[in-house]
């Protein structure tokens, strides 16, 4: 069997593997936010043709996850719907193995070690995350698609080959901009590159400027169009603006802002270069002067495009998120991880080896970000909050530290640190670290992780989040609702939050409100045929309400009259 073969094997390999492990999931993790926004938009965009929250329009652009997973619908069952919808994400998170395959094979120029990559790439700790119904999901093969374009685009610079794979990477784009929001960083690192290729490598004006015509064409004619016809299945209604809300609350900005804002960029480069292993961003940064061709333009996307999406990431989500604090509580690696594939090929590129840190800069650079992070846990002692989908080495040890050790997570950065420390003295006394034991090391690394996640992320969604008992009582629910033919839900904030997360089981659109409010928002009718639900011993008697007699451990049901 060729190379080509074994590619196809694997992707079929890994669709089972990971269609095998979202099966052992429950309901859903996020109530008010991600899973309970898309699923609201799948919905809305499946039984009406258009896009709402809550029952409300949304004036949300990014659907193209929603409307993939709407497909689901077609095949609405309470027990199976959110597996449906897992396989949809599986597979289409488990197809990024092709694009990088053939980005690897561009660079390393070897089909059985860019085979071999391919394959690791499959198991690296953020696959796991197909488990869940984030946009991450799609937004991951996009972008590696978007690379390889751009790689291919630089292949075929001096033919009109190269306009058409930058036209592609141009629609691609797009397809990302309109899957996740904080990708508009692509057009402006591609923009920036191709000025690059004129101040630096010495590019005539006349291709770098038909190169940006093709890309820049593309994209705003492929970005205009599915805005509008985005915006036209809403009928151009103004909804509820998410982004429009969570900007503002930057302002007003104080001395603590600017703290923030410098200590929170400190923060993501410590942990971004810890999450992705030192050494291969290390790699990076201090080798792609040395690299030559088309690896030192992708080794220049990756740096700028990391540089750019940090500033971003601090700025618009977590000085908005953590307002008035100086130190975040999460790192949020779910926005970086579209990076790696690209770091370990150009790592491989290197056959791995870590003469770069010969450099006596670069280790001691390496130990301050090392440094920062050990500070860092022992200044938050357990009070971290990481999202379950956000860096799961880190969700690994906030856990440690919170059940088991006190103070476990600085313990394993200093063992971590002198790990590196040794591999750096090594370095400096002219002792190479042989390549095959980094290799080794890696991969022992990312089988760990990968053991521990078949574990981990299970546990806390079917036992720690209330799954299992949020599956049974919302099947039994919705088999009543969607028997009785109700058309919307009140759901009655109160108790255990996650007891939110029925949502995912139920066809109906929903409303959360506070009790206080209920009968506020009841009075207001015009929602159809509605019904009531509250985690039981929340909601006190209401004039107009009776209990419905269904047979659930944390609900209650209540018709209206």
């Amino acid at each position: 069997m060729g190379v080509k073969g074994r590619i196809i094997v694997a992707y079929l390999a890994s669709v089972l593997f990971y269609g095998v492990f979202v099966s052992f999931f429950t309901s859903t993790v996020h109530a008010g936010v991600d899973e309970d926004i898309y699923l609201a938009l799948a919905k809305s965009f499946h039984y009406s043709g258009c896009f709402e929250i809550e029952g409300q329009a949304a004036s949300y652009s990014c659907v193209l996850y929603s409307m993939l997973i709407s497909v689901a619908y077609y095949f609405y069952s309470p027990e199976n719907i959110l597996l449906f919808m897992r396989l949809i994400g599986v597979a289409v998170m488990c197809s990024a193995i092709f694009p990088i395959w053939l980005l690897a094979k561009g660079l390393l120029g070897d089909s059985q070690r860019a085979f071999r990559i391919s394959c690791l790439s499959l198991c690296f700790p953020y696959m796991f995350d197909c488990a869940y119904l984030m946009q991450e999901v799609l937004s991951y093969p996009l972008f590696l698609w978007v690379l390889y374009f751009f790689y291919c685009s630089y292949r075929f610079w001096d033919n009109k080959k190269g306009n058409s794979y930058m036209m592609l990477c141009a629609v691609f784009s797009v397809l990302c901009l309109f899957t996740k929001t904080y990708m508009f960083f692509i057009p402006v690192a591609i923009n920036v590159l191709l000025v690059f290729d004129k101040l630096i490598a010495g590019q005539k004006w006349k291709k770098v400027l038909g190169k940006a015509a093709s890309y820049d064409g593309a994209y705003l004619l492929t970005g205009a169009a599915l805005y509008f016809a985005i915006r036209s299945l809403n009928g151009f209604q103004q909804g509820s603006d998410h982004y429009g809300t969570q900007f503002m609350s930057l302002f007003p900005m104080n001395a603590n802002t600017f703290l923030g804002g410098v200590l929170g960029i400190c923060f993501y480069v410590s942990f971004l270069f810890l999450n992705m292993g030192v050494l291969p961003p290390l790699s990076l940064f201090a080798c792609y002067k040395k690299m030559t061709g088309h690896s030192q333009k992708m080794a220049r996307f990756c740096i700028l495009s990391l540089i750019f999406l940090v500033l971003e990431i601090v700025i618009l989500i977590v000085l908005t998120e953590e307002r008035g604090e100086l130190l975040p509580h999460k790192f949020l690696f779910r926005y970086f991880h579209i990076f790696v594939p690209i770091v370990t090929i150009l790592f491989a590129k290197r056959h791995w080896r870590v003469d770069f840190l010969e450099n006596r800069k670069v280790g001691i650079a390496a130990g301050i970000f090392l440094l920062f992070a050990f500070c860092y846990f022992l200044v938050m002692k357990g009070g971290t909050r990481q999202a379950i989908m956000d860096g799961h080495f880190f969700l690994l040890l906030e856990n440690i530290t919170k059940y088991i050790l006190p103070f476990a997570d600085a313990v394993i950065v200093l063992i971590l640190g002198v790990l590196f420390g040794v591999i750096v003295w090594a370095a400096w006394n002219g002792k190479r670290e042989r390549p095959g034991r980094i290799v080794g090391m890696g991969i022992a690394a990312v089988a760990a992780m990968a053991i521990i996640n078949c574990f981990q992320l299970p546990v806390y969604s079917n036992n720690i989040a209330s799954g299992k008992i949020i599956q049974k009582d919302a099947v039994r629910m919705a088999e009543y609702l969607n028997g009785e033919n109700y058309d919307f839900i009140y759901y009655v904030n109160g108790g255990n939050y996650y007891l939110r997360n029925f949502y995912g089981y139920l066809r109906q659109p929903y409303r959360a409100v506070p009790k206080e409010k209920l009968e506020e928002e009841i009075q207001k009718g015009g929602r159809g045929k509605t019904v009531v639900i509250a985690p039981k011993e929340v909601l006190n008697e209401i004039d107009g309400l009776k209990a419905v007699e269904i047979e659930t451990e944390k609900y209650t049901l209540y018709t209206i009259s």
